[in-house]
């Protein structure tokens, strides 16, 4: 067998959560080698969040030009051309790939090896016919789309959302199986571009996230045209190119949907199955490997984050790449998990939640938390933009610490910088009272909300006294 090559740091797969570690065990002086046997950027930049940006944003202005009207400007209706577009999805990826190349990270002093990995014990891979060995492993091989049995599926040429982005001409009809966050979005992006669409789920549309915010987006893409059917079961799948029935159970009816394309949305599964964690002596769950706090595995060499860890963002990715490796290489003991983590849904109205949902509150906090809600009907911004259907809703406890946030509504996932700062600084509403948001902007909603608790709540006096001295301190 080949002489192991040594490095501090091994990290398998160059996606954003992998690419995030690379860069910060770099940046402490360590050595590092980057394992990743497809594409430099992973599935965020190639397939995933980058492209389905892309094609929202375009759908985006098909809307705009289609509402022009209300803001006194004629227009014809758009003009949808759908390989120009796809030329246009491939073009911002190539003019993003720099940024995650392998000639990038070689100069910044990493090694790239463009091979599969797998593990020939606790401390070593293969990777082709090189055998690395390292201090520390972090595996952010991504994920794939999750493919469920349904009869007849195996039969009928489908779509994922890795393979959506792929065709040239404009479906008819497309069939969404899946309501999660990915599937409404390529729901609603499909829309605007002139398709007609259905979304299937066997439960409710997002049904993780907070019902209330939930609800307001599902009515939007009702609005908009989507058909989804909710609580309902697929029997079959059936037809051939361009002619594809999807038969669907709801309760005990059941109803055939027609359609031209067919979009598999139904989650993703991580690409851990292929490492042989088991010579490793990593021990697995019924998900990929047990993890901690720290994101380590049983074997205390290897760590996971990113998709193949369940992390669906990636900003998210990103943060816990570089977090764990400073925790893996920085020398750093003690550290804890960040204390908040926003979530984003890229839809039209955006959802975007920080901390605790108002279901978990009740279950940490009992009754001793406030629910706080405002709209954005009251903004300038939100009114100019003729987009007032937004929404914010804070979970606050009585010293006016804020312990979850849910925002629905255009724009939300800037907001959420403000609120997710907050979060983890520990300020409380009565600090978000002096914010100064600059007008016209939808976060003037903040310190809007901030007086308004203040206007019902007294600040316990310890905290007003803790306030005034973070005032007087340099």
């Amino acid at each position: 067998m080949a002489v192991a090559e040594k490095f501090d740091l091994c990290v398998i797969g160059a996606g954003p959560a992998g690419l995030a570690a690379a860069e910060k065990g770099l940046a402490l002086g360590k050595t590092v080698a980057i394992v990743e046997a497809v594409e430099m950027g992973g599935v965020a930049l190639n397939w995933g969040a980058l492209p389905a940006m892309a094609l929202a944003a375009s759908a985006r202005r098909a809307l705009d030009i289609r509402n022009a009207a209300e803001f006194g400007i004629g227009a014809d209706a758009p003009r949808i051309n759908f390989s120009r577009l796809n030329a246009h999805i491939k073009t911002l990826i190539e003019e993003a790939r720099p940024q995650s190349s392998a000639e990038r990270l070689a100069a910044l002093g990493a090694e790239i090896i463009r091979q599969p990995a797998i593990f020939t014990g606790r401390a070593a891979i293969m990777a082709g016919e090189r055998r690395i060995g390292a201090k520390k492993f972090i595996l952010a091989t991504g994920s794939r789309p999750f493919v469920p049995e349904i009869p007849g599926l195996d039969t009928v040429a489908f779509l994922t959302p890795e393979t959506v982005f792929e065709i040239t001409r404009r479906p008819g009809h497309l069939i969404v199986i899946g309501a999660g966050a990915t599937g409404l979005m390529l729901a609603q992006a499909h829309r605007r571009l002139g398709s007609a669409v259905t979304v299937i789920d066997m439960l409710v549309p997002l049904g993780d996230e907070d019902p209330e915010l939930a609800g307001l987006l599902t009515a939007r893409l009702e609005e908009e045209g989507i058909e989804i059917i909710a609580n309902s079961g697929i029997v079959s799948v059936g037809g051939e190119e361009n002619n594809i029935a999807v038969i669907v159970r709801t309760g005990p009816e059941e109803r055939s949907i027609e359609g031209t394309h067919l979009l598999v949305a139904t989650g993703r599964t991580s690409n851990l199955d292929t490492l042989d964690l088991g010579k490793a002596r990593a021990r697995g769950g019924g998900n990929g490997p047990i993890l901690d706090k720290m994101a380590r595995t049983s074997n205390r060499r290897i760590y996971c984050v990113g998709d193949a860890a369940g992390t669906r963002s990636v900003h998210a990715a990103r943060f816990m790449g570089a977090w764990t490796a400073n925790h893996a290489v920085g020398g750093r003991l003690g550290l804890l998990p960040p204390p908040v983590l926003p979530r984003l849904i890229a839809t039209d109205p955006e959802i975007t939640a920080i901390g605790l949902t108002e279901a978990q509150a009740r279950a940490r906090y009992k009754d001793r938390f406030t629910v706080l809600r405002h709209g954005f009907a009251g903004l300038d911004k939100a009114r100019v933009n003729r987009r007032e259907d937004g929404h914010i809703k804070l979970l606050v406890t009585s010293r006016g610490k804020i312990v979850g946030a849910g925002l629905c509504g255009e724009g939300t996932g800037e907001i959420a910088g403000i609120l997710g700062l907050a979060m983890a600084q520990g300020l409380t509403l009565f600090d978000l009272e002096n914010l100064l948001a600059p007008y016209p902007a939808l976060s003037e909603i903040v310190p809007r909300m901030a007086a308004q608790y203040a206007s019902t709540h007294r600040q316990p006096p310890f905290w007003r006294a803790v306030g005034a001295l973070k005032r007087l301190l340099p």
